[in-house]
C-alpha cells in the first residue's frame, strides 16, 4: 500500500497561506485593541470637559483616528428651536450643513440606525449632501433615557460596503458620545442652576459677587473703567398687591429680558434681590454708563405689558450709577455707591437716573 506524500512546494505554499492568515488575524486584533484604547482615551478627555464647546476639536481628532476612511459630523438638539446643530465634524468630505431638522433624517424619525447606499439613492436622508457623491452613509441617533437628542453621522466614498464590524464600531462610539454629551449637559445645567436666578434667568447674587471681583482685577490691570448700574422697579409692592404676585413675576421676567437686550455680550446682568437688578458694564466710563441708564429708564416706560389680554399700566424704574476707579477701588464699594445713588433717585421722586456723588 502506497501513501500519498504532499509535494514540498505545495506544503510550503499552504504553510505560507496559514502564516498570512495568522498574521492578518494578529493585525486585526492589534487594530481592534488600538481602537478600544482610542475610545477609552476619547472618553477620558470628554469626561474632563466642562462645556460642549470644548469638545469640538478633540472629538474630531478621535473620530478621524477611529474612522480614517470616513467623513462625518455630530449634531445635538437645540431645545430652544428644535433643530439639531453641528458640534463637530471631521474628514475631507464632511457635509457643509451646520444644522438639520428632525424630519430630514430617517434615523431621527425612526429612532434607530439608518444605512443607505448609492445602489438605492432614494434611501439617503434629506440632510445628505449628494453633490459630493457619497457611496454609503450611516446615521446613528444619540439616545439617552428613551429621548433622541443627537445624531452621529458617517459617510464614505469607498466602493466597499460598510462592514458589520464598522457598523458595530460606529454604534459603540455613538453610545459613548451620547453618554459623554448627556453628562456634559447635566454639568452645564447644574452650573446654570447654581449661578442663575430661577425666576428671571438672569445671573444671581452669588455670580455677581464672584464675577465682579474678577472684572475689577482685569479693569485695574488693563487700566480700564468699569461701571455699575443698580435698577429698581418703582412702587413694585403696590403693583404686586393690585395685580398679584404672578403678574409681578411676569413683569420682572419681561424687564429682565429687556435689560439683557440693552447690554453688550461682555456685560453682565444679575438679579440683585427682589425687584432690584444690577448691570456690570465692562470697560465703560461713567458718562457712557449714564447714557445707557437714561436709555433704560425711557425704554422701560415704553414697555408694553399685558396679562391674559388685559393691558397693564406701564412701570418705571429708578437707577443709580457708580464707576471704577472714580467711585471706589473694589467691586463691593462700587455696588454700595451705585445703591446709594439709587436711593437718591427714589428719594428725588423715582423714574430717573442719579450718579453717585460724595456725600457732604
Amino acid at each position: 500500500m502506497t501513501t500519498y506524500e504532499e509535494p514540498l512546494h505545495d506544503k510550503n505554499s499552504r504553510l505560507e497561506q496559514e502564516v498570512r492568515r495568522l498574521q492578518e488575524s494578529v493585525n486585526q486584533l492589534e487594530q481592534r485593541q488600538q481602537e478600544m484604547l482610542t475610545i477609552y482615551q476619547m472618553i477620558e478627555f470628554l469626561q474632563v470637559c466642562e462645556k460642549i464647546e470644548d469638545t469640538s476639536k478633540l472629538l474630531a481628532e478621535f473620530l478621524q483616528r477611529l474612522f480614517p476612511e470616513f467623513s462625518g459630523s455630530v449634531f445635538l438638539k437645540n431645545e430652544c428651536n428644535g433643530k439639531f446643530e453641528r458640534v463637530t465634524f471631521f474628514g475631507n468630505r464632511a457635509d457643509r450643513k451646520t444644522s438639520l431638522e428632525f424630519s430630514q433624517c430617517w434615523a431621527l424619525m425612526r429612532g434607530q440606525t439608518h444605512i443607505a447606499g448609492n445602489d438605492q439613492p432614494g434611501l439617503f436622508c434629506n440632510h445628505i449632501d449628494l453633490e459630493t457623491q457619497p457611496t454609503q452613509t450611516i446615521c446613528i441617533p444619540l439616545v439617552t433615557q428613551a429621548k433622541v437628542w443627537g445624531l452621529f453621522y458617517l459617510r464614505t466614498e469607498s466602493p466597499e460596503k460598510i462592514s458589520c464590524y464598522q457598523q458595530h464600531l460606529a454604534h459603540t462610539v455613538g453610545k459613548q458620545i451620547s453618554l459623554a454629551f448627556y453628562n456634559l449637559k447635566l454639568k452645564e445645567q447644574l452650573r446654570n442652576d447654581s449661578i442663575r436666578d430661577s425666576l428671571t434667568g438672569l445671573f444671581n447674587r452669588r455670580y455677581l459677587d464672584e464675577s465682579l471681583k474678577q472684572e475689577i482685577i482685569k479693569a485695574e490691570r488693563n487700566q480700564q473703567p468699569l461701571s455699575v448700574i443698580m435698577v429698581d422697579v418703582d412702587h413694585f409692592k403696590n403693583f404686586n398687591d393690585t395685580y398679584g404676585h404672578d403678574v409681578g413675576d411676569m413683569v420682572l421676567r419681561k424687564l429682565a429680558k429687556f435689560l439683557e437686550g440693552q447690554v453688550r455680550e461682555s456685560d453682565i446682568v444679575c438679579r440683585y434681590g427682589g425687584e432690584e437688578i444690577t448691570l456690570i458694564l465692562i470697560n465703560t466710563p461713567l458718562d457712557i454708563a449714564k447714557q445707557r441708564a437714561e436709555n433704560i429708564c425711557s425704554g422701560v416706560r415704553e414697555l408694553s405689558l399685558e396679562n391674559q389680554g388685559e393691558v397693564l399700566p406701564s412701570v418705571t424704574v429708578s437707577l443709580g450709577v457708580a464707576s471704577f476707579p472714580l467711585d471706589g477701588n473694589t467691586g463691593e464699594e462700587i455696588v454700595q455707591k451705585a445703591d446709594r445713588a439709587l436711593y437718591q433717585a427714589k428719594k428725588a421722586g423715582r423714574n430717573q437716573v442719579v450718579l453717585y456723588q460724595v456725600e457732604q
